[in-house]
């Protein structure tokens, strides 16, 4: 379904689409440090070549398959978001999802602007991100570049301009 197979490492590394698969899905499971002893026996090979594969391989994934993390056009047709509609059943019918950001903090940083990360409301550091989630609890849309920490929910939204693109299904 990858088509993994054109697949190039960086580095003169080579792998089987196979391998490299297993790297990424490994990593994704297993979020540990790269120089982990575990990483290093499950796979054979050095830091940089685990590194590499993973690095790779996400890249390659994301280019392939980018239309569908902003919006799955083949899932998500009109009838689908209509259902949605219909079983949170409001006043107009036109509510299909729920808007749900997330802050992830991190530390203050030190070598660029810190506002821009700085959320007042929350008193930490932090990247935003937002998602839409359904009633049946998936999430139908994700976004972030990441967005200033200070943004609020609708301001958020605005910027993404998500709600621009799906008014034509609606």
């Amino acid at each position: 379904a990858f088509q993994l197979q054109d697949l190039r490492l960086g580095n003169h590394y080579q792998a089987t689409p196979e391998t490299c698969l297993a790297v990424f899905l490994f990593r994704l499971a297993f979020p540990n440090h790269y120089n982990s002893c575990f990483n290093l026996k499950v796979f054979g090979h050095s830091i940089s070549w685990i590194e590499t594969a993973f690095n790779g391989t996400l890249i390659y994934i994301y280019e392939q398959r980018k239309e569908f993390l902003y919006w799955d056009t083949q899932q998500l047709m009109a009838q689908q978001l209509q259902t949605y509609c219909d079983t949170i059943n409001t006043p107009g019918n036109r509510i299909y999802g729920f808007i749900d950001d997330t802050h992830q903090a991190i530390c203050q940083p030190s070598t660029i602007d810190w506002k821009f990360f700085y959320s007042g409301y929350k008193k930490v550091y932090s990247v935003k991100f937002q998602a839409i989630v359904v009633p049946d609890r998936l999430t139908i849309h994700l976004t972030g570049c990441p967005y200033k920490g200070i943004l609020g929910d609708w301001s958020i939204y605005s910027i993404s301009q998500f709600g621009r693109d799906i008014w034509p299904m609606m």
